[in-house]
């Protein structure tokens, strides 16, 4: 078998010459069938019991080879359904399923925040958004100082999944991830006026912050105005749709949990510190301050550090 496949080979090695070659490569396949008992059409193709067959054109011959084809089922995957659920919400279910069947009863106070994560194995940010989830729900209240406890009435009917919005670490982790190089491309690509603009929203934070007037709308027209300032139309709506996310319920009430609305002028600092890169025309400068500013806001949140 190795020699005739060598003719074969050696057939189709021949420098290309026109028809001469197409006949030659043609004998070479009459010859290899003949040789190894290949039928030469299909009237001379033995039908086999169970299996169906293809025609297969020939392009040496013009003759049609029925080769044989499959007939068995495709496999069919095993799809599952996608859990779109996010990671406090698989928490808060938990517990919340706890507490109907009664293994949490009436009053119970519940695990500290710090015995839930080792027990279930995610962080305590993570427990801390669940056990906010359960007291929008009112399964739960909290007691400052004291803990977490299962209200006096435990629901009798199943408990709907309990979705209060993204995860607030995880909205402003997305934040730092993307406008850190929001910052860094604005500082090319800003005009004059964008930077001047910019400037009189730090000073307007400024003495809001003195007349004890929370700045929010400053603080987002300042984030959205370096992303204009990149010139890319798309990027501010990004921003902003980030920014509808913090005023989900568990993220509103984590806010005033660590009083984050009463720390403006660390947020007045850290802007500062953006605009100066920025007008510094400092690519590097700009990215790190941004994401300096927007790392103390989440180690906040997730009860890691004060704000400074």
């Amino acid at each position: 078998m190795v020699r005739r496949q060598g003719r074969l080979t050696a057939a189709f090695r021949q420098p290309a010459g026109g028809r001469d070659d197409a006949v030659t490569i043609a004998a070479a396949l009459r010859s290899w069938r003949e040789r190894s008992g290949r039928p030469r059409s299909p009237s001379a193709a033995p039908e086999r019991a169970g299996r169906r067959y293809r025609p297969f054109i020939d392009a040496s011959s013009s003759e049609i080879v029925r080769v044989p084809s499959s007939s068995a089922p495709r496999p069919v995957m095993p799809f599952q359904p996608i859990d779109s659920q996010r990671l406090y919400q698989r928490v808060a279910d938990q517990i919340g399923d706890m507490i109907r069947g009664g293994e949490f009863p009436p009053g119970h106070r519940l695990p500290p925040e710090r015995d839930l994560s080792k027990s279930l194995g995610v962080s305590r940010p993570v427990v801390r958004e669940a056990m906010i989830a359960l007291e929008i729900a009112g399964l739960v209240e909290v007691r400052t100082g004291s803990g977490t406890y299962v209200r006096a009435t435990r629901p009798t009917a199943p408990i709907a999944p309990i979705d209060v919005g993204h995860s607030p670490s995880d909205v402003i982790s997305a934040r730092l991830m993307i406008e850190g190089e929001i910052a860094r491309i604005a500082a090319t690509t800003a005009s004059e006026r964008d930077l001047a603009e910019l400037a009189d929203l730090v000073e307007l934070m400024t003495r809001e912050h003195e007349d004890g007037v929370p700045g929010e709308d400053t603080d987002l027209r300042f984030h959205m105005g370096i992303a204009a300032a990149t010139g890319n139309a798309v990027l501010p709506t990004v921003i902003e749709r980030l920014w509808q996310d913090q005023h989900a319920p568990v993220f509103e009430i984590l806010s005033e949990r660590v009083q984050l609305p009463e720390n403006w002028e660390p947020t007045r600092r850290y802007h500062a510190a953006i605009l100066e890169a920025l007008q510094n025309r400092d690519p590097d400068g700009a990215a790190a301050a941004m994401r300096a500013h927007l790392a103390q806001v989440l180690a906040v949140l997730t009860g890691d550090g004060p704000m400074v």
